[in-house]
This record gives structure tokens, sequence and C-alpha cells, in this order.
């Protein structure tokens, strides 16, 4: 008899062979006993008492060692990493309170150490050591004020990992709350240690220096388009380049009406006072800071005029998750201002200005800038869940599991007619899907017409720069948007979909096919999240892989575009 360790969620069964049935499913870490020799690819194990037979690639049997090691239990949410620096890749976030076993010395401040069937390291600092044979790692004791003659960086810097914001400037004292990935903050000038005295959003407090990249400049954080005008009175159109305040007075101290989105149009009234100007947004008037307002006459022009194909949210910003101003009706008419983002673009109708989903948009001077929308059913945006009725049965009651409809053919000639962006990645994204999918299981088709839908047909900015096919690592925080995945191929992008489609539907039930195995660096958070296995049809999607309550709908309908 040799113990062992399940390293993913592995199936026991009742004989040697893949159509044994499942008498239990071995979670990821779970010590087990292997009892003989393997029997075709097939270890026989026990696991809490019951027998069975388990898969040998997904067993690590226990090496003896002369000394025991030492165990330690994590003390907040900590990267798990593949090497001992910032630099290397988190295999997973170890959650606050994990036990842990350390297998190492400490290098460059982390711990070697197991977890789950895995080896990896993880940082020192966040790791409570228990009794045992091998060295606790170095503590550093922080000083109480910033160390005397010794230059901290001053200026602005930006957050490269989620990261505790604390009152005082040691691991023990109070966090003020998470600072999210790719957050601006600004630098005191005043350090402890290890620890940076910054503010954010008004606060002042301590975050650790590891993960803070210092700018190395005093300027503001968020870039300034264009210098203040010369002139008092400053009246026109402008656009907002990033997230921005409509604020009640002409101070940051006073209430906010609404917070603008990047890109939104607004109107200037002429009126200046000290850094801010009084603008016009959505029928509001207020104020709002000049460094992130740009007159839209050196950017945009809007000459065009567009039909909106069938009834269509206005939105306040380029993605779902933006407020609803109105539905446009079918076959209005709406001035397109040129301005494109994540699939919508910037448009304005009957004095309202917003964005509009490119697809439900057709040009009337008929230019190729926007997607076609060819034939299909023509659904209706302002209503949820209106019936679908094609000779593909694509409705969003649709199970993910199910038999395979369409082919891959289909869906490439269809981003070729839309002018999808990087099309041979699209073609090896697709084949991927179509080769893979049914093996787990999935219709290929829902999941290709989600990330038709989710990348506005394979040209949103997503899609162009990352790869990025299902929204993986986006959600409604711009400031993490950078720090999303990023894929390296098309084949690549399908297996990061498919493994997070995976937890979704399986959960911990299924292992994780091991070709699908350390691609979707957003696996984890649908378990953490409480997501894993909770899906069934496409309308399950909605609140968990998407907010948008019509989220299935949606996918059913591009399914019903793309396969007829």
């Amino acid at each position: 008899s040799t113990s062992a360790t399940a390293t993913d969620h592995l199936n026991l069964r009742s004989k040697a062979s893949m159509s044994g049935s499942v008498i239990l499913v071995i979670p990821r870490g779970g010590s087990l006993v292997v009892r003989g020799a393997a029997q075709g690819g097939f270890l026989p194990v026990t696991y809490k008492g019951t027998q069975g037979w388990a898969h040998s690639d997904y067993i690590s049997l226990s090496k003896p060692s002369g000394s025991a090691h030492q165990t330690g239990t994590v003390t907040e949410d900590l990267n798990f990493r593949i090497g001992p620096s910032t630099g290397q890749r988190a295999i997973m976030v170890l959650p606050a309170g994990a036990a842990v076993t350390v297998t190492g010395k400490s290098s460059n401040g982390y711990l070697a150490i197991t977890y789950g069937g895995y080896s990896g390291y993880a940082h020192g600092d966040w790791i409570r050591t228990n009794s045992g044979t091998t060295p606790s790692p170095p503590v550093v004791t922080p000083a109480p004020t910033a160390v005397p003659n010794v230059p901290s960086p001053t200026g602005n810097g930006r957050v490269t990992e989620g990261l505790n914001f604390r009152t005082q400037a040691n691991t023990s004292s109070a966090v003020i709350q998470v600072l999210p990935v790719g957050a601006s903050v600004t630098l005191t000038g005043r350090s402890s240690g290890d620890f940076l005295e910054v503010q954010y959003k008004g606060r002042t407090g301590w975050a650790h220096k590891s993960w803070i990249k210092v700018d190395g400049s005093t300027t503001p954080s968020k870039p300034v388009p264009a210098p203040a005008p010369p002139v008092t009175n400053v009246k026109g159109n402008a656009r907002v380049t990033e997230e921005l305040n409509l604020r009640s007075q002409a101070t940051t101290s006073s209430s906010v009406l609404v917070t603008m989105p990047a890109g939104a149009n607004i109107t200037l009234t002429g009126e200046v006072s000290g850094l801010f100007y009084k603008v016009q947004y959505n029928g509001r008037t207020g104020w709002a800071h000049k460094d992130w307002i740009q007159p839209v006459e050196s950017t945009v022009t809007p000459t065009k005029t567009a039909r909106v194909s069938e009834a269509v949210n206005l939105r306040e910003g380029p993605a779902t998750e933006y407020k609803r101003i109105m539905v446009l009706p079918a076959g209005a008419t709406v001035t397109v201002t040129g301005q494109q983002s994540n699939g919508f673009h910037s448009v304005s109708y009957k004095g309202k200005a917003g964005w509009a989903f490119s697809t439900y948009l057709t040009l009337d001077q008929g230019q190729q800038n926007l997607p076609v929308v060819p034939p299909g059913n023509p659904g209706n945006d302002s209503e949820p869940y209106p019936p679908i009725t094609t000779n593909q049965g694509f409705h969003y009651t649709n199970a993910i599991v199910g038999p395979t409809r369409g082919t891959p053919e289909q869906a490439i000639e269809y981003a070729k007619r839309a002018k999808s962006l990087h099309v041979a990645d699209v073609e090896l994204y697709v084949y991927e899907i179509y080769r893979l999918a049914p093996t787990l299981g999935f219709d290929p088709s829902l999941l290709v017409a989600q990330s038709a839908l989710e990348t506005g047909y394979w040209k949103s900015k997503w899609w162009d720069e990352r790869l990025n096919p299902a929204g993986l690592g986006i959600n409604d925080d711009p400031s993490t948007h950078p720090y999303s995945a990023k894929f390296p191929n098309g084949t690549i992008a399908a297996r990061a979909q498919l493994a997070h489609m995976h937890a979704e539907v399986y959960g911990d039930r299924v292992a994780l096919p091991k070709v699908l195995q350390g691609v979707d660096v957003t696996y984890e958070r649908v378990f953490q999240a409480g997501w894993a296995g909770t899906v069934v049809t496409l309308e399950d999607l909605s609140g968990t892989w998407a907010t948008d309550p019509e989220y299935g709908w949606k996918v059913s309908r591009v399914a019903s575009y793309i396969f007829g």
C-alpha cells in the first residue's frame, strides 16, 4: 500500500475502465491509498474506506521524506504561483484559512508549498506556520515611521494585483478595502518597512510595495488629453475620455449626480469655475473636471446616420452593464458619431446621446463599417425572451449539454461576412470548439454563439487586443480590463472558454480534462463565487457568466443568425 493524493477531481470507478460506473468523486487534494499495480491506466485505490479504481494520470504518489514537513495556514487570500516571484504565473488563489504543507525553505520571501495536490510558491508573509522542523520564513518588523534619509517614491502608482489597503504599515492592521487590479494611487512619499503610504479615492492608508508599480512621475495617473483652453467661455460638444463624475457644484466635495462613462457625449455650456466645466449630459446639468473632457471636433465628426434594424436599448455606456436610457424603436434613424467600443456605436436620437449595439444598426449610406445582420428571427431587445422558431431550434431554454448543431464552416463563413478581426484565429477558435466541445457533452454551436455575442462577432477590442473569446476576467470595473485574460491564439482561447463552461456546468462532479487545465485564469473564481455546477441551460448563464438578465436569450438569437 502507498499513500497518494488526487491532483484533480477524480472519478472512483467500479472497474479499471472508463465504462466502469462512478462510485463517487474524489476531490482535488483528497488523500487515498494505492493498493496494487495499474491495469489499463487505472490504479486500485481506497478513499475513506471505499475501494475502487481511479485513473493514474490524476494520482500523485507520496514520496518518503527523512523529516516531517511543516504545515501552515493561509491568513488571507493569496496567489499560489509556479515560481518564487510576482512575475510567475498564478496557479490559483489560496483562500484564507487554507491548510498548506511547507516543503522547502524561503526564496525571495516565498515559501515552497503544496496544496490540493499542486506544488508551487506563495509569499511567506501571509502563511502562519505551525510547529515543525522546517524553519519559518523571516519576519520583517516594519519601522513605525518612514526611514529617515531614505528617499521614498512620490507621484503616482498602479496596483498590479488585488491589494489590501490598510490602516497601518503591517499585515496585522485592519483592511480599509481591497484595491482592485489596475487601481491608480497617489504616493505620499512616506514608507515604513515594505509598506508605502498611499491615497486612493480620498482615503489615506498603507499598501505593500511589492504590488505597486511606481509611474516615476508626479503627473496625474489619468491621461490629460489636452490643456485647458485659455478662455473662460467654453461652449460646444465634447467627449468624456474616462469615467467622470458629474457633480452638483464645481468642487470634488459636492454630491455626484451621475457617473458619465468613458466616451460619453456632453455639451459645454460656456461656464468655467476653477478646474471644472459646466456641462449637460442626458438632460442633466452639472460640473465636471476639465482634465478628462476633450472637444469632439478634434476626434469625431458626426456625419453619418443609421437605421435601427430591430428595437434595441440605448445605454449610457458601451456595455450591457450600463443603465438603459431608452429603447430605440425599429426603423428609427439615429446619428452615428463614429465612436466604437466593445461592439457598440455611439449614437444620438431625439436629443438623447448614448450607445447602441452595432449589430442592430444599418448605415443609410451603405458603408460596411457596421456588422450586417442577415435574415433571421427579428426578436425585440426591449422585450425579454420572445419565441424563436428556426430549423435548428435555438432557444434560451436549450441545455448546454446536448447534440452538436451547426458546422464550423458555417461559423467561419459568417465571421468572414461580418469582417471579423484576426480571421485566422477565429478559424482556430471555431475548429477547436467543434473538436473538444462534443467530448465534454457540450453543443459547440452555443459556445460559438456566446463568443460571437461577447465579442461583437469577433470585432471588439477584447478580441482584437487579447483574443479573449467570452469576457473571461472582464467585469464592470474598467480599471481591471487591461489585466484581463489574454491568449496567444484562437486554439488556447477556445480551451479557456471550454474550461470555464466546464466549471459552470459540471463543477466538481466531472474532472477537468488535462487539455483544458491551466488555460483559464478565472477557473477557480467560478468555485469561489458558488456558481460551479449550477448551469444547465443558456438561461442559467444570466447571473453567473453575465449580469444581463437577457443574456441567454441573446446567445440563442445569435446562434440562429449564424447557423440558421
